[in-house]
């Protein structure tokens, strides 16, 4: 950990989606980093056991079963965490995931609707519930989750790029409308990430193409042949813990309206 461990001491971070993957990398980084974390997620038994196993370390955090894809779940989950100091806006997917690429005349607009519900709407419905104490104590830190298919489409679903570069825009507009006040709003937008969402992709495609490769060979033949970066690995989630923890701390106060790419070189946008 880069950060020292009272870099953070006396904040109290909400992080959304906190309790797997890339979620679950910016919780141990800001808890490292001297935090108070509360994060939430769908899956009591996993949250409630990722924080027995972090408390037991000594780090200061708590899990609060939320969901925060529909208003009511939002407002309760804000209700319940209290003055928020430093909000990681993590929740953000394509409403159907299960479905994968598909053409921009084969997703139906209830879908559209409902992706920019997830990565938009909902981010700013919590960040209007702790602006109030962010202003009254003038200090903040407001951190959206993107993703590099919100510079760059790419392979993404064209709901879910549109919504990212929705996000996108909203922090920059959110970061004039917070000049001078002491609260800033940043971007970090990850690129492949080694995650339970990505790991079948990499072994299904060892299979059909007959790769006799594990582990990391396998992860690198996967770069050479599928996914060029100009880094040698895929990205962690503790990558992504760390550029939003920078962005939490004092390190970060002259910077606000940025958008940090950790994508190992795969956007070649500036």
């Amino acid at each position: 950990m880069i950060f020292a461990r009272d870099a953070l001491a006396g904040r109290k971070a909400l992080v959304t989606g906190g309790s797997r993957g890339i979620g679950q990398g910016i919780v141990l980084a800001l808890a490292h980093a001297g935090a108070e974390v509360i994060f939430c997620g769908r899956d009591s038994v996993t949250g409630e056991s990722m924080q027995a196993e972090l408390a037991s370390k000594g780090l200061a955090v708590q899990f609060l079963a939320a969901d925060v894809e529909s208003e009511a779940g939002i407002d309760a989950l804000a209700a319940a965490a209290g003055p928020i100091d430093i909000l990681i806006n993590n929740v953000g997917g394509a409403h159907d995931a299960a479905a994968g690429l598909r053409p921009f005349d084969a997703i139906p607009p209830g879908d559209w609707a409902k992706t920019y519900m997830k990565c938009v709407f909902n981010a700013v419905r919590l960040i209007d519930a702790v602006l109030p104490h962010m202003r009254k104590r003038g200090w903040g830190r407001i951190i959206n989750i993107s993703s590099v298919a919100g510079l760059e489409p790419g392979y993404s679903p064209a709901d879910y790029a549109s919504a990212k570069a929705a996000l996108n825009s909203l922090t920059l507009a959110l970061s004039s409308s917070l000049a001078r006040t002491g609260i800033t709003a940043n971007i970090v937008s990850p690129g492949p990430i080694l995650t339970d969402a990505l790991q079948p992709v990499i072994d299904s495609t060892a299979e059909s193409r007959g790769w006799k490769e594990t582990g990391e060979a396998r992860e690198q033949r996967f770069l050479a042949e599928v996914m060029p970066l100009k880094v040698s690995r895929i990205g962690r989630p503790e990558d992504i813990g760390a550029a939003v923890a920078f962005f939490a701390t004092p390190a970060a106060d002259y910077i606000t309206g940025a958008n940090l790419r950790v994508d190992g070189g795969q956007s070649a946008s500036i």
